[in-house]
């Protein structure tokens, strides 16, 4: 009889644990359906200032620059050549539909000169709804 007893109390202690699992369990499974996945950029960039607060059109086709002055797009360094012949190959494949806006994502130690020849060089490839991404400024809160 006292060996029932003891097998009784085990069962009961390692019965208490079910309750938290399935707590632990549900916890997961909120977190990973309301926490929301981005891709991430692929070089850092740490992008300048501004008291502006527009959001960035949601079908917009990123381009990073990067401090070096490297371009990406869809995570692939491009050249500046290159962005001009993607860009109008973009634009051949969406005649009938809106061209998407190009939003560009430069560093703020990016020189100005670079980025503007950045700039030049996607309006030269016939890209007309164009903007800038910033961060907002902590001063302006």
């Amino acid at each position: 009889m006292l060996t029932l007893a003891i097998r009784r109390r085990r069962l009961n202690q390692d019965d208490s644990l079910i309750p938290l699992i399935n707590i632990v369990f549900l916890m997961l499974i909120f977190f990973m359906v309301a926490g929301q996945v981005s891709q991430s950029d692929s070089v850092k960039v740490e992008t300048p200032h501004s008291t502006n607060d527009k959001k960035v059109v949601p079908d917009s086709l990123t381009v990073l620059v990067s401090k070096q002055g490297d371009i990406y797009v869809d995570g692939e360094v491009v050249l500046q050549a290159q962005l001009t012949r993607f860009l109008m190959h973009l634009r051949g494949e969406t005649e009938q539909k809106a061209l998407p806006a190009i939003v560009v994502k430069a560093d703020g130690q990016l020189d100005v000169e670079h980025l503007q020849s950045i700039l030049k060089t996607i309006k030269a490839a016939g890209m007309s709804r164009l903007a800038l991404m910033t961060s907002p400024d902590k001063g302006a809160e």
